[in-house]
């Protein structure tokens, strides 16, 4: 599984974006609409992007080609994750409904907006509506997420920190850490479930807490019994 790339953006498109990744290698990612966004004045730059896999069928199944979606962060690609698990939305059309910020459509499903989520491409009414209903439940580590993604470094409340709010303390986690129960809750685990997991590994594995990835933390969860 190719879970993250990083290259040259050598050319950027409307939906998908050429990484040269090596000296003669060029790698072509799809895009949703806000990483387009987001990319849009770094053609030329390295970059990063965090990507999902899939096989997408060509001539009525006869043939499968790979294809790698590409995201600006973790929440992005786990936000993406959940919204193709929602009946009628496939993995080509979850990239397209992604045209505004997840954080946005996330707080916009929380309060059952149905206006607002129209305004996404390919959205109708009853789209709307079976998002609200598939995925209220579970976005709602997304609608903070500017404040996870930009708050204080997980390393920078130290261990005490950590176990203050394993002891009763805020339930709220920033940078690596609150991304992982964003990802946690994507797997399927309640919010509460997912938090206090994060929480208990970070106490149990300190070096944890100077990570910027929220990939080995979510692994440390995973792999953690107590």
């Amino acid at each position: 599984m190719i879970s993250r790339i990083e290259g040259q953006l050598n050319a950027l498109g409307d939906d998908a974006a050429a990484l040269i990744v090596a000296p003669g290698v060029t790698i072509d990612v799809l895009l949703p609409p806000i990483a387009v966004d987001a990319l849009r004045d770094r053609v030329g730059q390295r970059v990063e992007l965090h990507t999902h896999l899939f096989l997408e069928s060509q001539g009525q199944g006869v043939v499968m080609l790979p294809r790698l979606a590409g995201f600006t962060s973790p929440a992005d690609r786990a936000f993406y994750l959940l919204l193709t698990g929602v009946k009628g939305i496939g993995l080509r059309r979850g990239l397209r409904v992604l045209a505004m910020p997840v954080a946005d459509i996330a707080s916009a499903v929380v309060g059952a907006e149905l206006a607002v989520i129209q305004k996404l491409p390919e959205i109708g009414k009853k789209t709307a509506e079976s998002l609200v209903l598939a995925l209220r439940d579970k976005v709602a580590p997304f609608v903070s997420l500017d404040e996870l993604a930009g708050g204080a470094p997980s390393g920078s409340r130290g261990r005490a920190g950590v176990a203050d709010v394993v002891l009763g303390g805020s339930t709220e986690l920033a940078g690596a850490a609150g991304l992982a129960v964003a990802t946690l809750v994507q797997l399927g685990e309640e919010v509460a479930s997912a938090t206090r997991r994060v929480q208990r590994v970070m106490l149990a594995e300190p070096g944890l807490e100077e990570s910027d990835q929220a990939e080995p933390i979510v692994a440390a969860a995973l792999r953690f019994e107590g």
